[in-house]
């Protein structure tokens, strides 16, 4: 009952939270998307078994495995790392986290010495762990958003920096090998607009953008790193229709092996689905 009335009200709060931009059903994203494109196109490539219990807050993708981090006190079945087998959705390997830990998102980096780890942060802890791809915890650190939250989190392998949502408007970057504060930006939907998109969740690094769950909503921000502009919204609200009573929103966004598919799947989802962009590099061949 207690986690219920939790979500009741921050569901409230995002709708009369001011100075913020929320974003609704699909002719909603159209009268705000400033001009931009809301019909990124998108093909279902296939279909994978999820488990139906998983609170899934973070995945991630390396060399053929896809890792994905679960959240939820007071469970510690619930709240792992876990190792998934993109093939089928089964259950490699998983390692049980604290009941004191929320699980949030995560993502696969290789470090200054060239090694290949999973970092993953919680939710109100203020604390990360990072992981060898055996799920061998390697250390654990502490760390400060503009809340103090941890929500979602992936890596710029070019910059080499994390960039990391605490289900406000803004974006942290933290430098990759101190842990510190580079920089943060401020997600927008138009250009010259004070609104700031809240409630950013889950996000995965792709091509020099980011990819962006907005909490309770189905869609995905494309964003600039840049200057926080949404460059493109992908509207998913046509994934999976005929839900569950029990499954909760989307949630999750990895890369794959292939240029432009992705996984995708939502909390408590029993399906993982592997999907491909259209039209993106299109435009932006025109506009070069």
């Amino acid at each position: 009952m207690v986690a219920i009335m939790w979500q009741y009200f921050l569901v409230i709060q995002f709708f009369i939270e001011c100075n913020v931009l929320t974003l609704g059903q699909h002719e909603t994203c159209k009268e705000n998307s400033g001009g931009k494109n809301c019909n990124l196109q998108y093909a279902v490539l296939n279909v994978i078994p999820h488990d139906k219990d998983a609170f899934t807050q973070g995945l991630t993708y390396f060399d053929g495995k896809l890792y994905e981090s679960i959240g939820m006190y007071g469970n510690s079945q619930v709240c792992k790392v876990r190792e998934l087998n993109p093939e089928n959705g089964n259950v490699v390997q998983k390692t049980s986290m604290s009941n004191s830990y929320f699980g949030e998102g995560m993502t696969y980096f290789e470090d200054k010495d060239g090694n290949h780890r999973l970092m993953q942060i919680t939710w109100k802890a203020r604390k990360g762990f990072i992981y060898d791809l055996n799920l061998n915890l390697i250390k654990s650190f502490t760390y400060q958003t503009t809340n103090g939250d941890g929500w979602g989190i992936t890596y710029n392998p070019v910059e080499q920096e994390f960039v990391v949502s605490d289900g406000s408007p803004w974006l942290v970057f933290w430098d990759r090998d101190t842990l510190q504060e580079k920089r943060r930006i401020r997600v927008i939907l138009e250009e010259n607009s004070n609104r700031g998109v809240s409630y950013l969740n889950e996000l995965e690094f792709w091509n020099g953008y980011i990819l962006a769950n907005v909490w309770y909503k189905d869609f995905i921000l494309l964003i600039n790193p840049k200057n926080g502009m949404t460059e493109q919204i992908i509207d998913f609200s046509s994934l999976y229709t005929d839900r569950d009573p029990n499954a909760d929103c989307l949630n999750g966004i990895s890369v794959t092996n292939r240029r432009d598919e992705f996984f995708i799947t939502g909390k408590y989802w029993p399906f993982l689905y592997r999907i491909k962009f259209y039209g993106f590099f299109e435009e932006e061949t025109k506009r070069s």
